[in-house]
């Protein structure tokens, strides 16, 4: 659309005046887009939409789910010549699932209410069930420490 021989300052304001065009149908397009919902929300009895500097906001997160565990650390001595040496167990995670085929000590899921008796018990089965440990009548020495909060990302 430049005149031959028009030059470049001619054709620039020419690009400007176009620019300048299309961005303007575009705003008058959003301002009718905007108006139309506006007015069909009215007509529904609904109210206005939000205005266009209002982003949707992140999702809610599901509060974590809470889950009583009890866990047992169960320590071995090694009969090598008095050396002192000991041995720790662990188990080896599911291999689907979260932190699959990780280590970790004995664990088992209790109810939350449950007495530090019920837990003994529960892990006690576990143990000679699962693992074999104490089924030999080795000699087992207890203690309890205690309980601790944990949260990991969705589990507290």
């Amino acid at each position: 659309m430049v005149a031959p021989g028009g030059g470049a300052l001619e054709r620039d304001r020419l690009l400007d005046v176009c620019y300048a065009a299309f961005f303007h149908l575009l705003q008058a397009d959003c301002v009718a887009l905007r108006l139309e919902r506006e007015g069909a929300a009215a007509a529904e009895g609904g109210t206005t939409t939000a205005p266009v500097t209002a982003y949707p906001g992140s999702k809610a997160k599901a509060p974590p789910r809470e889950e009583t565990v009890a866990v047992c650390v169960v320590e071995r001595s090694v009969e090598e010549s008095g050396s002192g040496k000991t041995q720790l167990l662990l188990v080896r995670r599911p291999a689907t699932g979260l932190l699959a085929g990780l280590w970790e000590f004995p664990s088992v899921v209790v109810p939350a209410e449950s007495t530090v008796e019920h837990r003994r018990s529960a892990m006690d089965d576990y143990l000679s069930e699962r693992l074999g440990v104490g089924a030999s009548g080795e000699q087992v020495e207890r203690l309890h420490v205690g309980e601790q909060v944990h949260v990991f990302s969705h589990i507290r």
